[in-house]
């Protein structure tokens, strides 16, 4: 089977279900701390993209925000992970403010091989497969309906051009349940909103990735993120040209939480400015 389409359609039914939510009296609740939060939509978008792979393919590994032991196949061997966020920017989505996404990333041997992030409301699907570049499929006049739909109105991205973090557009984002390193981020927020251009703080890191791959952002950085915020988004970052790392510039890890995507012309320099000693 065809591990892209599969995928697209998994975001595209998981994408209805968002849909359906959006914009009504969502039940709320909490989980880590009264800033995290999950609704009816995350549950619902996560139990049938879990659904859907099982049946697909019974012993792949799964990893999903809302996600149980019981999730997990009897086997482990499997090479194959999927990394899910069912919704991305659920405290966005419970305001109505259309930035948030679904994020599906598939893993063999730990290594992503197809990232999909798929906003249902501004019609926009963030798409890559390793070594086949990244695209986005976005019908401005009728939403995407089928993997059709998406082919048809998919365009390759490409990061941007820009060369220097004064001339660059940034992004960054703050974890609600987590404070650890809120003392650093706000000081690095504070030294960005002097030295970039332009410095915005948008509330779903899997689209903030998109949007460097998509030229949109020059760059992204993010302390405590979990595998499923940055699975998909780091894959399609890296098919449209750009750079993924740790702060330091090492290798990424999904595990190590910390994150810096950028068009790559900016990398060293935001590798020098992310130093605060």
């Amino acid at each position: 089977m065809n591990f892209l389409n599969f995928t697209i359609n998994l975001a595209l039914q998981a994408g209805k279900i968002l849909q359906k939510y959006y914009g009504t009296d969502l039940k709320i609740q909490t989980k880590s701390s009264y800033r995290d939060m999950v609704t009816q939509a995350d549950k619902e978008s996560e139990v049938l993209i879990e659904k859907l792979i099982k049946e697909n393919f019974p012993n792949h590994r799964i990893l999903g925000e809302e996600s149980t032991p019981n999730s997990q196949p009897k086997t482990q061997s499997s090479s194959y992970r999927w990394i899910i966020d069912p919704l991305d920017g659920t405290a966005n989505f419970t305001k109505n403010i259309p930035f948030f996404a679904v994020s599906i990333g598939l893993e063999k041997a730990q290594k992503m091989i197809i990232g999909i992030v798929y906003n249902p409301i501004l019609n926009q699907m963030f798409f890559a497969e390793k070594g086949s570049g990244a695209y986005l499929a976005w019908d401005k006049n009728k939403p995407l309906k089928t993997i059709k739909n998406v082919q048809k109105n998919a365009k390759k991205m490409h990061v941007s051009e820009t060369k220097t973090v004064k001339n660059s557009m940034m992004s960054t984002g703050f974890i609600p349940s987590n404070e650890t390193h809120l003392e650093e981020n706000l000081q690095l927020f504070a030294r960005l909103s002097k030295n970039a251009k332009a410095l915005r703080r948008m509330g779903a890191a899997a689209l903030d990735l998109c949007f460097v791959a998509a030229g949109w952002f020059d760059g992204f950085w993010e302390y405590d993120l979990c595998p499923w915020d940055v699975a998909a988004g780091s894959l399609i970052i890296q098919e449209a040209g750009g750079n993924v790392t740790n702060f330091d510039g090492s290798k990424f890890d999904l595990n190590l939480g910390k994150i810096l995507a950028t068009n790559g012309k900016i990398h060293k320099e935001m590798i020098k400015t992310l130093k605060l000693s």
